[in-house]
């Protein structure tokens, strides 16, 4: 899913890992669960991108999450540039934490497949594009993310804590293939959503390039909105809005 990479990129690159999460204790993310985003950039829609919970998974003698994402370019948007992109993520579903990554990639003339293995200190990635040498990428600290489970851990912190202990949130994970530190601000807070007042769960980066994450506060821990500013091909600093379009919940216990 490169578009969403070069789309949603940040430029902050760790130098050291992150302390592992606080996780409330009941986990409601469930099996089944789809959410569907708009993504836009100077008032332009862009496309859609979709992220699922799927089903469970056996990889290599681990009970795991499937977890799905795809993006593919709106008919404006591929009449000059036409992108499809999609990929799947296996993780642990106690903690988020990813064991394998894949991405089919189709950007204009650029088709490609790459595999992201996630294993303690390091990640281990290839292209088949480029005869699939193996790269290595290690790593400070307990947990690497990629980006599916960023955006799904933060649904599982528990903001009391850090809020009522005025502690900061830090993720490590990869972006694309750079090794990435965010330092998340959490408040909660109410805006205006299509209409309706939300409460929400807010997550605004400490430095970096002001990254933000809004979370219904309910149970589900929906992601609303996410605002991720990225360098365009000028150098020129651009926000790209990632809104909630339509949610469908899922069924069945993510975790038994």
């Amino acid at each position: 899913m490169r578009f969403a990479v070069a789309a949603l990129i940040l430029f902050c690159i760790a130098s050291s890992g992150a302390a592992e999460l606080k996780l409330i204790k009941v986990n409601p993310l469930k099996l089944g669960e789809k959410l569907i985003f708009t993504v836009s950039a100077l008032g332009a829609y862009l496309g859609d991108q979709i992220i699922s919970i799927d089903k469970t998974v056996d990889y290599q003698g681990q009970k795991a999450v499937q977890g799905g994402g795809s993006i593919k370019s709106s008919e404006f948007v591929a009449a000059v540039y036409s992108l499809n992109d999609r990929e799947i993520t296996y993780f642990l579903p106690g903690n988020m934490s990813p064991l394998y990554n894949e991405k089919w990639i189709k950007e204009g003339d650029w088709i490609d497949r790459m595999y992201f293995y996630f294993l303690p200190g390091k990640v281990e990635y290839k292209h088949d594009k480029g005869g699939g040498a193996i790269k290595t990428l290690p790593y400070e600290g307990d947990v690497i993310r990629n980006f599916y489970t960023l955006i799904q851990v933060v649904r599982l912190v528990d903001y009391d804590y850090y809020i009522q202990n005025k502690l900061n949130i830090e993720i490590l994970y990869l972006f694309g293939e750079t090794v990435t530190k965010t330092v998340f601000k959490p408040q909660y807070k109410t805006i205006n959503f299509k209409g309706k007042q939300k409460g929400v769960i807010y997550l605004e980066e400490v430095g970096g390039m002001n990254f933000q994450v809004t979370l219904l506060n309910s149970p589900e821990r929906i992601p609303l909105i996410l605002k991720v500013p990225s360098y365009s091909a000028n150098s020129q600093s651009i926000n790209f809005d990632v809104e909630l379009k339509s949610y469908v919940p899922g069924l069945k216990p993510m975790v038994e």
